[in-house]
């Protein structure tokens, strides 16, 4: 925590000019840690960058924050009080996908995967450089402005309806949800009918980065949809042996 002082003492030191500066201002950004100094200190550089922080302390306040307004990103620690940042993290992507920072003073191999499994953006040890978090969050946004998205349309696949915008697939008058991950997955493929995607692939274009010690988090989200689409005519989620995946309709 000492270094993270000194962080604090020299934050005057941190000039503009060292971080981009095409950010939306006063984007709102949720911080949960039941460690007030780091909150502080993580306040302090984001709000420099105009970035609107809003902090609290255990996973019950941080899931009725969530609730109650908008953010455009979330940085969230494991081990806090009432709700751990598990049960939160899988609370908030199963309502959305806004980025989300896990903060952990473990960085053992499993934590990571299943952090990644449940869908979050950014795995961060402890201890960390604040500057470093605010590089990395505004990495993230600029990714994920809103002008630069493209608006994802509804796809008919025979008689499966694949509708983006509001995280379901329907067979049969038959509503299914997907999680965010799930259907990204699901339209990469779709709109890519009888291509086969290695698992990097699916990790860099899904999760946004390559890691070849993580691809065991592509196979499980595949085997969760096709779960899902069991029972889809026609529409089969293909393994090609020691390469990937590809999604193929029969004629």
């Amino acid at each position: 925590m000492n270094s993270l002082f000194c962080l604090l003492a020299n934050l005057p030191e941190i000039r503009k000019g060292e971080v981009e500066q095409d950010m939306k201002t006063r984007e709102a950004i949720l911080l949960v840690d039941d460690d007030i100094n780091v909150c502080e200190v993580l306040k302090l550089y984001l709000e420099k960058e105009d970035y609107s922080v809003v902090c609290c302390y255990n996973g019950q306040e941080a899931i009725r924050k969530f609730g109650k307004d908008s953010y455009a990103l979330i940085i969230l620690d494991i081990m806090i009080p009432e709700l751990n940042g598990w049960e939160v993290c899988k609370y908030i992507r199963n309502k959305s996908k806004v980025p989300i920072f896990l903060l952990t003073a473990s960085g053992d191999f499993h934590n990571k995967a299943l952090g990644f499994q449940l869908g979050i953006d950014e795995y961060i040890v402890k201890p960390f450089d604040p500057r470093e978090i605010v590089f990395r969050v505004q990495a993230m946004l600029r990714r994920i402005n809103p002008e630069e998205q493209k608006v994802l349309l509804p796809l008919k696949i025979e008689k499966l309806t694949i509708d983006p915008a509001n995280y379901l697939i329907r067979f049969r008058d038959k509503d299914i949800s997907l999680s965010p991950k799930e259907m990204d997955m699901l339209y990469l493929m779709a709109t890519n009918i009888n291509k086969v995607f290695t698992r990097i692939e699916l990790m860099e274009k899904i999760w946004g980065f390559e890691n070849s010690c993580l691809t065991r988090t592509v196979d499980v989200h595949i085997n969760r949809l096709r779960a899902k689409l069991k029972g889809v005519d026609k529409v089969e989620i293909k393994t090609v042996w020691t390469i990937g995946y590809k999604l193929e309709v029969a004629k």
